[in-house]
C-alpha cells in the first residue's frame, strides 16, 4: 500500500537544474503534483532502479509493517546541500536491501532504523559523500540492526554519523 505515494517509474527524463534522471522512484516535494512523505507496507522489488529520496528538496519515506524493500541503489539528499532525504525503518520484519546506498550525499540525510527493523548494504554505504554532505544512521532499539558485506565510506568528503542506541546493532 503506498500513501500519499510519488513511488512510480518516470519514464521520461525530469529536470532538475541541470541533472537529467530516468527509471527512478522519486519521493521529493519538488516534484509538484506529488508527495513528499510517502509510506511502503508491502514486498517491493525495484530491480536495476533506485530511489531518490530528498533529490531537489525534501522527501520522507517509511517503510514499515514486515515490507521488504529491495532496490540497487538509494541516494538521500543528492542534488545540491539545501536538500534533506529521511528514512525511516520500523517494525519487526521490515527490511530495506540496497546495493549501493548514498546517505547525505550532497545535502542532509538520516535513516532511522527502529522497533526490530533492519537495513542491509549489498556493497560499501557512503555517508556525507561529497564535502556539503552530511548523513546520519540511527540504529535504535533491541532488535534494530544494521547488516553490511564490505566495509563502509562514514565522512568520506562530508560529515557521517552513526548511532546505534537502546540495544540496536
Amino acid at each position: 500500500m503506498y500513501k500519499n505515494s510519488l513511488l512510480k517509474i518516470v519514464m521520461l527524463f525530469i529536470i532538475c537544474g541541470s541533472t537529467q534522471i530516468s527509471a527512478t522512484y522519486f519521493v521529493d516535494t519538488s516534484m509538484s503534483p506529488y508527495y513528499g512523505n510517502s509510506t511502503i507496507s508491502e514486498d517491493m522489488d525495484l530491480g536495476s532502479s533506485s530511489f531518490q529520496i530528498g533529490f531537489c528538496e525534501t522527501g520522507y519515506l517509511t517503510i514499515e509493517g514486515g515490507a521488504d524493500v529491495i532496490a540497487n541503489s538509494s541516494v538521500l539528499a543528492n542534488q545540491n546541500s539545501n536538500t534533506e532525504g529521511y528514512v525511516t525503518l520500523n517494525a519487526i520484519g521490515t527490511t530495506w536491501t540496497n546495493n549501493h546506498l548514498y546517505v547525505g550525499q550532497k545535502g542532509y540525510g538520516v535513516v532511522t532504523v527502529q522497533n526490530g527493523a533492519e537495513l542491509i548494504d549489498i556493497d560499501i554505504p557512503y555517508l556525507g559523500d561529497y564535502s556539503t554532505g552530511h548523513g546520519i544512521i540511527n540504529i535504535i532499539g533491541t532488535g534494530s540492526k544494521w547488516t553490511q558485506y564490505g566495509y563502509s565510506q562514514i565522512g568520506d568528503e562530508g560529515i557521517g554519523e552513526i548511532y546505534v542506541l537502546d540495544g540496536g546493532q
